[in-house]
């Protein structure tokens, strides 16, 4: 059963590997930066290279604020992603918040990413 509920990953929480077994083999990802990755491998080619870095030393909570269900084995999922600073804060400049969808499909009996779009949420 599709259960979707908060969770949160503290700074390298995910492995390259762990991270490259969520998608599904052919899915796609769009970036915030608008970068279009299509496959498992250069979503984890891309993890590998940016998310170190750029992820270093910050938290990410991910909240799913509305899931529809498409097919029994099909669910688009928005996320609110909260992205705080070294210090645990929602406050400074490393702290963010993005809105990404994602649409999940149940591969032999599991929930995998299928095509994700993320978004960052800009201050009006």
């Amino acid at each position: 059963m599709f259960a979707p509920s908060m969770y949160t990953c503290p700074p390298f929480a995910w492995t390259v590997r762990q991270m490259s077994t969520i998608p599904s083999s052919n899915s796609s990802w769009t970036t915030g930066g608008g970068r279009l990755l299509v496959g498992r491998d250069a979503i984890a080619d891309f993890t590998q290279t940016v998310l170190p870095g750029a992820m270093h030393e910050s938290t990410s909570s991910y909240e799913p604020v509305h899931v529809l269900f498409l097919r029994p084995d099909v669910a688009a999922v928005k996320v609110r992603q909260l992205v705080t600073g070294s210090a645990g804060s929602p406050s400074g400049d490393e702290a963010y918040e993005g809105s990404p969808m994602y649409v999940m499909t149940k591969e032999a009996g599991r929930w995998v990413l299928t095509a994700n779009q993320n978004t960052l949420v800009v201050s009006d």
